[in-house]
């Protein structure tokens, strides 16, 4: 039960948040249920990390119901149970008295024909949305909501004039089309930062619409947040993207940031951070900004979400820290933010960032060691990093029979896992390929062939670890 979805919402729940959900669990609108209740006294006053024992399902069964035998389905009835509870409060503690609530209302008192009621709901959206701080993608998804609801005003009212209901619709599909322009930069901007390979005809009708619309509206980019996420699509767009343009935006985005939600601003500095990575992967020119960026990122709490952070985005920073050669300080970030990874994820992770480090120290048999305890990877992305650090580490210790079994049990891996992506799938089996011809190329001492592999690796594009491959001519 430890690693329950009851126990990891709990988890992150905060004292004055498990006060207010107390009082939901007590009151008969939100439970009925006096089981309910028990359970949750049972596991309120409790430090999950420290009773793992007494998280056990049949234990905590046996303390509610001492006279019963344990039964599973009403274990997991009451469970749920409680879970339904606590994700209806948070559902209301979000949505009372926010933009979504009288959006509802303004569905209710529109479907009703009550014309007064819905003319009121209009007008607490208007206000809602005009008193925001910020003028983000959020702000203009609300305004097509708002325009729609006063054509509708006008329809319950009957009081469409000629001309009138033009005007209206007009109002709606221009509001419409700002918030799809800013939704579209949006989703390419996701994708290209999640390495997804876009349908080509589909991106291709992304990049017209936005390209037409921006030439025959250019006042569209006068509001920050479009300025934002046009600079983002033609960074992504670009074949040759500078330092200097990377640094320009990120300080457009922190003189305005103000003008964005936080979590907004995350994703910004998230995007970042992205693109400065690729660029690493190819160029070791960018490694020292990438480790600048994540440092600063990291004072800003942007790699947190509810005090955790991901065991990719640990290792990402270990990784971008070792690329400069920051040993002392990776072991020390180690150290301050291990308390910070989710517990079930903890000792592998760790045990694959000392793995990193033990490989950059050249100890590698100490690397060996702490990859063996890695056994469980938290991503298929993390899971090929922790393969592909276990080859380098045979390679390095000069064992041939190990690498071409580290060589052969990868191959298979891809071609098993449908969770790794195509373009990661081809780019690794380029990898396996160099990383072969050039340990049989040294042992040979052909030098002209390795020169030939050198030349090759240089023009190669998307080639994981190319660094590494380099440094080993």
């Amino acid at each position: 039960m430890l690693n329950s979805k009851l126990i990891r919402i709990l988890n992150v729940c905060t004292k004055e948040e498990k006060k207010e959900l107390e009082k939901c669990i007590n009151s008969p609108f939100f439970n009925e249920s006096t089981d309910i209740t028990r359970l949750w006294n049972y596991l309120k006053p409790m430090n999950f990390s420290e009773s793992p024992k007494k998280l056990k399902k049949e234990y905590i069964f046996g303390q509610l119901f001492p006279d019963e035998s344990y039964n599973d389905p009403k274990m997991r009835r009451l469970m749920s149970g409680l879970i339904h509870v606590i994700e209806k409060y948070f559902f209301n503690k979000t949505h009372q008295d926010s933009f979504l609530y009288h959006e509802q209302l303004a569905q209710l008192y529109y479907t009703r024909y009550m014309k007064s009621e819905l003319e009121h709901e209009v007008k607490e959206l208007i206000k809602m949305n005009e008193l925001s701080p910020f003028r983000n993608k959020e702000y203009y998804d609300n305004q097509v909501i708002i325009e729609k609801y006063k054509m509708y005003l006008e329809f319950i009212g009957q009081k469409i004039r000629k001309g009138k209901e033009d005007r209206n619709i007009s109002e709606v599909l221009k509001s419409r089309d700002i918030a799809y322009l800013l939704n579209q930069l949006d989703l390419i901007c996701a994708l290209k930062n999640n390495r997804k390979t876009l349908n080509i005809v589909t991106y291709q009708g992304f990049s017209e619409y936005v390209l037409q619309y921006v030439e025959t509206n250019p006042e569209i980019l006068e509001p920050v947040i479009f300025q934002i996420y046009w600079r983002f699509y033609k960074l992504y767009n670009s074949t040759t993207i500078s330092m200097e343009e990377i640094l320009e935006l990120q300080d457009f985005i922190e003189n305005n940031i103000e003008m964005l939600h936080h979590n907004e601003a995350t994703y910004f500095r998230a995007l970042m951070r992205n693109i400065v990575f690729q660029l690493a992967r190819e160029k070791p020119v960018y490694h020292k900004p990438l480790f600048e960026i994540y440092k600063r990122h990291l004072e800003k709490g942007d790699l947190f979400n509810y005090n955790k952070i991901t065991p990719n985005v640990f290792h990402s920073v270990v990784q971008a820290a070792l690329s400069v050669h920051e040993i002392v300080w990776v072991e020390n970030f180690m150290l301050k933010y291990e308390k910070h990874l989710p517990e079930n994820l903890r000792e592998s992770t760790l045990a694959f960032c000392n793995a990193l480090v033990e490989f950059h120290k050249k100890r590698y048999v100490n690397a060996l060691k702490y990859l063996q305890s890695a056994e469980k990877i938290p991503n298929p992305l993390f899971e090929l990093e922790a393969r592909t650090l276990y080859l380098q580490t045979v390679f390095q210790l000069n064992d041939e029979l190990l690498l071409s079994n580290a060589i052969e049990r990868m191959k298979a891996y891809l071609q098993r896992s449908v969770s790794v992506s195509d373009e990661a799938r081809k780019s690794y089996k380029e990898f396996f390929h160099y990383t072969s011809l050039i340990y049989h190329s040294k042992n040979a001492s052909d030098y002209p062939k390795l020169m030939r592999i050198k030349k090759e690796i240089e023009n190669t594009t998307s080639l994981p670890h190319k660094q590494w491959l380099l440094s080993l001519m």
